[in-house]
């Protein structure tokens, strides 16, 4: 594969909503009979050669050549596997490509194209270390972003010497809308490729924060909620040392009861809890305290 043409005509392997970059390895399922076919093809025929490319809206069942992005890649089929009638492939991808002509071969049921080598233009060692550097500062920002990468990627990530393998192995890995990572293959170059994959990793960055705040506000309703339990529990227990649980009809329990099991509007309810939380806080024996019970 060292001496490959710049131009190839093979088998077309079209995914749903699933770009994939070079210099990964990736692993799909093939379910539709032109994919099927089109994944044979490639063993039997090309060397284990096979074009692949996404289609544009994910819920088309049988696109045509237009419903396809032109910018896809070239890979190498590892392995092949079947499961339920379904082919679980893994591709070793090659480099970049340009596709044209892309069309349905009737005869054979599955899609072809001329796939034109389109790698990304070199970069100076001082460009491809900056970029390194820019995207390792922007990762320090997501520190447990290693703990959901599979080894493979991080090894790229963390080992490579080649800036555009690194940026493309992390775009493999972040999540994003397929039109996004159709727009980061289509880089034109380095510093294009780098800039989009530096805003995808901060956009990780926020998600994350959000995730945390979250977690931190329903954490902290959580021991709001236990802490007033534990002092309702207690003062319930210091009323009724002190001989002023009552259990009449003004008791604020019964009333609370009657409260949730009567059909009263939701601001009348809302008002009658403040008050009752009120007196509840106030020594039962004081003029206020009368007062709240008698208003309730």
């Amino acid at each position: 594969m060292a001496n490959k043409p710049q131009a190839l005509t093979l088998p077309l392997l079209i995914t749903r909503a699933l770009v994939i970059f070079p210099k990964n390895q990736q692993l799909i399922e093939a379910g539709r009979d032109f994919s099927i076919s089109a994944v044979n093809a490639s063993k039997n025929e090309c060397d284990s050669l096979i074009l692949v490319t996404s289609q544009k809206k994910y819920d088309e069942d049988n696109p045509k050549p237009e419903d396809v992005y032109n910018v896809g890649v070239l890979c190498h089929i590892i392995s092949v596997s079947e499961r339920d009638n379904r082919l679980r492939v893994r591709l070793e991808v090659v480099e970049r490509v340009k596709l044209s002509d892309i069309r349905f071969e009737e005869n054979a049921g599955y899609f072809s194209a001329i796939g034109g080598m389109d790698p990304l233009p070199s970069i100076s060692p001082v460009e491809n270390e900056a970029i390194i550097k820019a995207v390792s500062k922007a990762l320090e920002g997501v520190p447990n972003i290693f703990s959901t990468m599979p080894k493979n990627i991080a090894n790229i990530v963390t080992k490579s010497p080649n800036a555009v393998d690194i940026c493309f192995a992390l775009a493999g890995h972040l999540e994003a809308p397929i039109e996004t990572k159709q727009k980061i293959l289509e880089s034109t170059d380095a510093n294009s490729l780098m800039e989009q994959v530096v805003f995808l990793i901060n956009g990780e960055n926020q998600r994350n924060q959000i995730e945390r705040d979250i977690s931190e506000t329903v954490r902290e309703s959580a021991e709001k909620s236990q802490r007033e339990y534990f002092l309702r529990e207690k003062l319930k227990a210091i009323k009724h040392e002190l001989g002023e649980d009552g259990g009449s009809k003004n008791d604020p329990d019964t009333i609370l009861e009657k409260l949730e099991n009567n059909p009263y509007p939701e601001n009348v309810k809302n008002k009658v809890k403040a008050e009752l939380k009120k007196f509840e806080m106030m020594p039962q024996g004081s003029l206020e305290a009368a007062l709240i019970q008698s208003y309730v």
